[in-house]
């Protein structure tokens, strides 16, 4: 999936949204998976994130019959940095987002400021 962006990520607004984008795909396919194989656990629904019910206006549009869901990607984007906190949006600004430049200070303060799991960045995939 990493490989499938060939633009970078130069912009907190763009990262978020591909990281957000690339969870929801990884959940609709195992969700599939789990239901032909009979293995889900019900602990751990893969869901698509967000809900409707905590965020309706992220939904343009939305038919539950074929699982299709236009998003608003403005109001996505609103929604996680509320959710997450400003640190979601603010944890690489400025910064060589490759680079190392403050980000275990970040990281730190993410941890401490939300209730977000903190991912360090790769800028080489293998």
């Amino acid at each position: 999936m990493c490989l499938s962006d060939k633009s970078p990520f130069n912009k907190a607004r763009k990262f978020a949204l591909w990281l957000w984008s690339a969870h929801n795909k990884v959940n609709e396919r195992l969700r599939k998976a789990e239901a032909a194989l009979g293995t889900g656990d019900a602990k751990f629904p893969k869901l698509i994130w967000p809900p409707k019910q905590l965020c309706p206006s992220c939904y343009a549009d939305h038919d539950p019959g074929n699982n299709r869901i236009a998003w608003n990607r403005d109001e996505v984007y609103k929604f996680l940095t509320s959710y997450y906190g400003n640190t979601l949006s603010s944890l690489y600004n400025g910064k060589n987002i490759g680079g190392n430049d403050g980000i275990e200070v970040a990281v730190e303060e993410s941890i401490a400021s939300t209730n977000a799991v903190a991912v360090p960045i790769a800028t080489t995939f293998t």
